[in-house]
């Protein structure tokens, strides 16, 4: 189990819900408001028991929205190589550099994930302009209809997969130019081939990567008012798990 330091601001409304959920399912956790016993909890103190307890710790949380000084001992914590990790709030926007961090998410699930198991990989398969298709756990692109690339840099090639270039540049040529006008039910029907497409890029993948493709909605978006053309989005809030071996 890990010795997390958990990186946050006094008023934060999410910061106990973290905490909590880290102990119960065993992880040591310090507790910044609650800190060890005997302090008299002068800012001397408090700081001294930060750093003490951020020194301990093999972990940082930094849990959003938070002070300039959470963010920099998480900071120093990334700095120092430990694991850090970032909990975003759905409604909080982050400028955060992601890539400085090992996992940025707004689910508490992940970080549970990622706490029992840091050597599996993430890869999320979505369209998007460019060529682009498979994305890492900071949203970085890895992969593209052809190929996709994990974190060692090992190349994964996807030509064999039949179809997966021609699903690809259907959505490509029909967000963009809209050549036959699809409606919900043709791209509801796109999604579902994608996904017969996502099992066949999944037998390619090691066991140690969680793949995922698009998101667990098939909730159409119309156009975004203020990007032209960017139809055959699916709304939701989950990307969906591809499993079939």
């Amino acid at each position: 189990m890990a010795r997390i330091y958990v990186a946050s601001s006094w008023k934060n409304q999410h910061y106990q819900f973290i905490v909590s959920c880290l102990r119960q399912v065993g992880h040591e956790v310090y507790d910044f408001r609650n800190p060890r016993k005997g302090t008299n909890g002068s800012g001397r103190t408090r700081l001294a028991n930060d750093l003490e307890a951020m020194d301990w710790a093999d972990t940082c949380v930094l849990v959003l929205p938070c002070s300039g000084s959470a963010s920099a001992k998480a900071g120093w914590m990334a700095g120092r190589g430990k694991k850090t990790i970032v909990y975003i709030p759905k409604e909080q926007e982050c400028e955060l550099t992601r890539q400085l961090f090992d996992l940025v998410t707004d689910n508490v699930h992940d970080i549970l994930a990622y706490l029992q198991n840091p050597e599996r990989e993430f890869l999320h398969m979505w369209p998007e302009y460019g060529n682009a298709l498979f994305w890492d756990l900071h949203g970085v692109n890895v992969g593209f209809p052809d190929v996709v690339f994990l974190k060692d840099g090992t190349g994964i090639d996807l030509t064999g997969v039949k179809g997966l270039s021609e699903w690809f540049y259907e959505w490509d040529e029909e967000s963009t130019q809209r050549k036959s006008g699809w409606d919900d039910s043709d791209w509801i029907a796109w999604r579902q081939r994608g996904y017969e497409l996502a099992k066949q890029v999944r037998k390619l993948l090691p066991a140690h990567v969680d793949f995922y493709y698009m998101w667990k909605s098939e909730k159409v978006w119309a156009d975004k008012p203020d990007d032209l053309g960017c139809g055959g989005c699916f709304a939701g809030e989950y990307p969906m798990p591809v499993t079939e071996q």
